[in-house]
């Protein structure tokens, strides 16, 4: 073998390290891995995407914001690329530019057609316009009404609305579905108190009691008890 299909083989082998370690879950050998194989030269946007992926969970957003801007530059049709870029630009609170980008991966469809709804509605709650995220979170259950974290985040919204029934109703359908969620147990809960319903509400907060007694949800559910003795 060649001295440069070696260093091929061995940059390959890097890559392929660095994806195994990125899935599960330990990010600064990921990075380590994917920085020595991938440079900001490389003209693969998929590798490219990669190397921001693990930067943006090591927490090194300005670097991951210039790795998407790159894969993008070089495969500007890549959309994961985008959703990540977007993603990056949420967590640095510049939620117009991360709107524009979940905008984009929204309209092209597929399969990230309704996360990216979803964080669109995160960029719109930052941009304080709750009812556009709710729209959003609509939008993202239409187009996959399995997406569950959509029905937890549209209680909340709803609840902050002071919309106690469209809230109970979005926490009922997560339960349905995740009945030992103990966030929605919670939330259900206090929603029920403020509607009008104290023993549904002490039913729900008992619940949260029985199954995660440690938990700081426990703490809260059993301050809402002792509060309405």
């Amino acid at each position: 073998m060649s001295p440069l299909a070696q260093q091929n083989e061995q940059r390959d082998q890097s890559w392929r390290a660095g994806a195994y370690h990125l899935a599960r879950g330990d990010h600064q050998r990921a990075l380590a891995l994917l920085s020595g194989a991938i440079s900001d030269q490389s003209t693969d946007g998929s590798a490219l995407n990669m190397r921001g992926l693990a930067e943006m969970m090591s927490n090194r957003l300005d670097k991951a914001l210039q790795t998407f801007e790159r894969a993008l530059s070089v495969e500007p049709e890549l959309l994961e690329a985008r959703f990540n870029r977007g993603v990056v630009l949420l967590k640095l609170r510049q939620y117009d530019r991360a709107s524009a980008e979940f905008e984009v991966v929204f309209r092209r469809g597929g399969l990230l057609t309704a996360p990216a709804a979803f964080h669109r509605a995160i960029a719109e709650e930052g941009s304080g316009r709750l009812e556009s995220s709710v729209q959003w979170l609509d939008r993202a259950l239409a187009a996959d009404p399995a997406f569950d974290p959509a029905l937890l985040y549209l209680g909340s919204i709803r609840e902050r609305q002071a919309e106690l029934q469209a809230a109970g109703r979005a926490y009922r359908r997560y339960l349905d579905r995740h009945p030992d969620s103990i966030v929605a147990l919670l939330r259900f809960g206090i929603v029920a108190h403020a509607a009008g319903h104290p023993e549904t509400a002490r039913k729900y907060l008992r619940q949260v009691l029985e199954k995660a007694p440690e938990s700081p949800e426990a703490v809260e559910a059993n301050k809402f008890l002792v509060m309405w003795e």
